[in-house]
């Protein structure tokens, strides 16, 4: 139980670390505050970025998921997915991702025309609280 008490703690130490890495040039700040402008006003936000190429140009490109305190209060959470096309310079939205569940977005992969990402949703006998079924997407990029 100690070692598991101990690695959650360096996890918890680290994260922020790591998660300031993923904006680490000018492109990427600029495009954490266009996700922030379309936010708009919530509170307890948590961005988590992938970078890669999905329409073939060799420019990086980005797909966002917004984790975020809902707006109206309450003690639920609203998840926005964002999908950026990246130029020469910068990155320019493309549209609001739909119909995307879950939390742990992880193992994205960009392909020519999709993006596919697996999050963590709700089994078939899953309480709410306690997701345990891994869901892998295809977002289409086209």
């Amino acid at each position: 139980m100690r070692i598991v008490s101990i690695l959650v703690a360096q996890s918890i130490l680290l994260f922020p670390l790591t998660a300031q890495a993923q904006w680490n040039n000018p492109a990427r700040k600029s495009l954490k505050s266009i996700v922030y402008k379309k936010i708009g006003k919530a509170s307890d936000i948590e961005l988590i970025p992938f970078f890669g190429d999905h329409n073939g140009d060799e420019v990086e490109d980005a797909l966002i998921f917004s984790y975020h305190s809902d707006k109206a209060g309450g003690n639920s959470t609203s998840l926005d997915v964002f999908l950026f096309d990246g130029k020469p310079g910068g990155f320019t939205f493309k549209r609001h991702v739909a119909d995307i569940y879950g939390s742990s977005p992880r193992a994205a992969v960009f392909s020519n025309g999709s993006i596919k990402v697996t999050l963590t949703t709700l089994g078939p006998d899953d309480p709410r609280c306690c997701p345990t079924s891994q869901k892998t997407y295809t977002i289409p990029t086209r």
